[in-house]
This record gives structure tokens, C-alpha cells and sequence, in this order.
């Protein structure tokens, strides 16, 4: 029983761990302008990953007709001698200044990043 408790433990904390990859979201925008924002990413090789995806939460801390709508948001990855990042915007001018969805991001290894960004 302790061996599988152990293990358990272990695999949380892995995931975790891996999940800290992700960095926080700086965002560069105001409400009435496109919206953008980066996410540094760390430890993760641009040829690592296998697909991203906005999720919007199920549970939000602001009513969600007033946090931007995710079908309004564009994710892309860059990549330079400085840093690697996910650059996320909108083609539109967005007039609600609240924002609350998990980015997701899966490995080609299998492995399944998630962190919640909200504001």
C-alpha cells in the first residue's frame, strides 16, 4: 500500500513539476485594443510539442459574459536567441478587460501541460 501511494504521490508531483514550464502571461493591451499577451515557456523545445489549446474555465471568477470569449483569441509559438513563447491576440479591438482559460499544451512525448490564466 505504501508503494502505490508513493507512486502516486511521485506522479502528481511530476506533473507539477512539468506544468511550471509555462510561465506567467504578460499581458501588453488594454480594454478597447487587440488583445495581446506572451507566455514564456522554459524547459520545453519548440519541436517538443505536439499541439496547443485555449480551454475557457468552467468555473470563473468573473461572469463570463464579461471575460473574453477564447473563439476571439490566436495562439502562436516563437522562438529567438532569447526566449521562447506563445504570443497570444485577438484580430479585433476587445472591449471586456477580464480573461480566465487554461492554456493547454501537449508534448509529442505524451505528456500533458496545463496552467489557468486569469485576470
Amino acid at each position: 500500500m505504501k508503494q502505490i501511494t508513493l507512486i502516486l504521490i511521485s506522479i502528481l508531483f511530476s506533473a507539477n513539476i512539468l506544468s511550471l514550464g509555462l510561465g506567467s502571461m504578460k499581458i501588453s493591451s488594454i480594454a478597447g485594443e487587440k488583445f495581446e499577451a506572451e507566455i514564456t515557456i522554459s524547459n520545453i523545445q519548440t519541436n517538443q510539442i505536439a499541439s496547443t489549446e485555449l480551454i475557457k474555465t468552467t468555473k470563473s471568477f468573473s461572469k463570463s459574459e464579461e471575460s473574453i470569449q477564447i473563439e476571439n483569441l490566436n495562439i502562436a509559438i516563437f522562438s529567438n536567441n532569447e526566449k521562447t513563447a506563445f504570443k497570444i491576440s485577438s484580430d479585433k479591438e476587445l472591449d471586456t478587460k477580464y480573461f480566465d482559460f487554461y492554456l493547454v499544451l501537449k508534448l509529442k512525448n505524451g505528456n500533458e501541460l496545463k496552467r489557468r490564466y486569469f485576470g
